[in-house]
């Protein structure tokens, strides 16, 4: 939200000097909704959480659940580009892996059929 704040005030600082900076205002929305899918081969509700330590990705202590007693746990999380590979970055050096059981949610289209979105996890 402070971001969008600060893109807001930024652009209109520029508005009268006669230049606009459209690219700013879209950097700040690049935040997606996961969940994570249950494996085809074998059953797993757990996910490993990665960190990164002197430029490097390490697994961070043990896997976390992927679901509670009100269903599907949901991430706020961006994607990133570490060492040249892509991750979900969910919270303060905390990651995800991509892989096919990371799923974006498409928030409006559920929203458009009556479901809201919600457990959110950070």
């Amino acid at each position: 939200m402070k971001k969008l704040i600060a893109s807001v005030l930024l652009g209109i600082c520029l508005i009268p000097a006669g230049t606009t900076n459209l690219a700013l205002a879209s950097t700040t929305s690049n935040t997606k909704t996961l969940i994570i899918a249950e494996p085809v081969k074998y059953d797993s509700y757990r996910y490993q959480i990665y960190k990164k330590s002197h430029g490097k990705m390490f697994a961070a202590g043990n896997p976390i659940k992927t679901y509670n007693k009100k269903g599907m746990k949901n991430w706020k999380a961006q994607s990133v580009k570490i060492n040249g590979k892509s991750w979900w970055k969910i919270g303060k050096n905390q990651y995800f892996k991509p892989s096919q059981r990371v799923k974006t949610v498409n928030v409006e289209s559920m929203e458009q059929n009556g479901q809201k979105v919600k457990n959110y996890v950070n």
